[in-house]
Parts: structure tokens; sequence; C-alpha cells
């Protein structure tokens, strides 16, 4: 992502989580539009993009947080918590 990534991360009160995270200044594909963007375009804006949701769960005692995937933009990782 950068040093400086732009996104976002919000935290619901039901205990579930959403995190949007890219690099800025990605260029437009040629086409302006996602769907029409060469392999090499969709390559790019993968690699500069991060996106995943599922629940949260904090540990009061030892204070980690951790995320568990059930959506994301890549399937590596769905089903195994990870800490934020």
């Amino acid at each position: 992502m950068g040093e400086e990534p732009q996104g976002i991360i919000m935290y619901t009160p039901d205990g579930y989580m959403s995190a949007q995270l890219m690099h800025p200044g990605r260029p437009q594909f040629a086409s302006g539009d996602w769907f029409r963007g060469s392999d090499e375009e969709i390559k790019e804006e993968a690699l500069g993009y991060i996106a995943y949701s599922g629940p949260f769960h904090t540990d009061e005692e030892k204070q980690p947080l951790t995320h568990s995937m059930f959506v994301s933009l890549s399937r590596t990782g769905w089903g195994r918590p990870s800490r934020a």
C-alpha cells in the first residue's frame, strides 16, 4: 500500500468490521470502465487495493484485536483470523 495508504476501517457495535485500503494515485483505466480494463490494468488495480469484511474479536486480557474475513477482494486469508 505504500507509505501513505488511504482508506477506512469501520467497526460495528454488533462485532463486524469492514476494511477498504488503497494505494493513492492509482491511474484510471484507459477505457474508463473497470469491466473493460486490460489484464495489466486489472492486475495493477488489485495490487493497489485491499478490501475485506467479517467479524472481529477482542481479548480484554491480552489486548489483541483479530479480524476474520467473510468476504474479501482476495480469497487468501478466508476463514483464518488475523491480528489487526
